[in-house]
């Protein structure tokens, strides 16, 4: 493998078991880019990432994105109750920004709605354009969409089905309808 230029590279790897099965990861040169579970391969997870970042060489190797993995890992066993590490938010546009720093400021076992994060990304009426934010967040569980629930206190929609919204929601203590 050639790291001469590793400003062109993202590296991608995977966290083999959690309790939301098999997560994928992908670190570019500014950090955390992509997070799935969704994904049905590594291969496929690839394919997703450099249709996003079309003039970047994918690397696949663990070893380069292990911390991620171990903070995930931490995560998942109640070691750490958030994920620092370097976003790169470069793909959303300005709102959508504004709307994944907000959410990624809800501490962790706090829940707040749309509404409100809306008003925390400074634009208070705006909570549907918050929610399609939500469902197109590049980078679950590192930036807790999950924490993000419908103003009458239901659990809201969470793009990796509701089920997974409500084992992150379990893992933080957080009990809704």
């Amino acid at each position: 493998m050639n790291n001469s230029n590793k400003t062109n590279q993202v590296h991608i790897g995977f966290l083999e078991e959690s309790p939301i099965g098999k997560i994928y990861l992908a670190v570019s040169p500014h950090g955390i880019c992509r997070v799935s579970s969704e994904s049905q391969s590594i291969t496929q997870f690839a394919e997703e990432v450099e249709e996003i970042y079309p003039s970047m060489e994918i690397i696949f190797n663990n070893d380069l994105i292990s911390e991620l993995i171990t903070k995930l890992d931490d995560y998942f066993s109640g070691r750490q109750h958030n994920i620092d590490f370097p976003l790169d938010l470069n793909s959303m546009t300005p709102f959508g920004k504004s709307v994944l720093i907000a959410c990624s400021k809800v501490g962790y076992g706090e829940t707040l709605s749309y509404g409100e994060l809306a008003l925390r990304a400074g634009s208070p009426r705006a909570s549907r354009a918050v929610g399609t934010v939500m469902s197109k967040n590049p980078l679950p569980i590192v930036i807790p969409c999950h924490r993000v629930i419908s103003a009458s206190g239901k659990i809201g929609g969470y793009t990796g089905g509701l089920h997974k919204k409500r084992l992150l929601m379990t893992i933080e203590g957080i009990t809704v309808d």
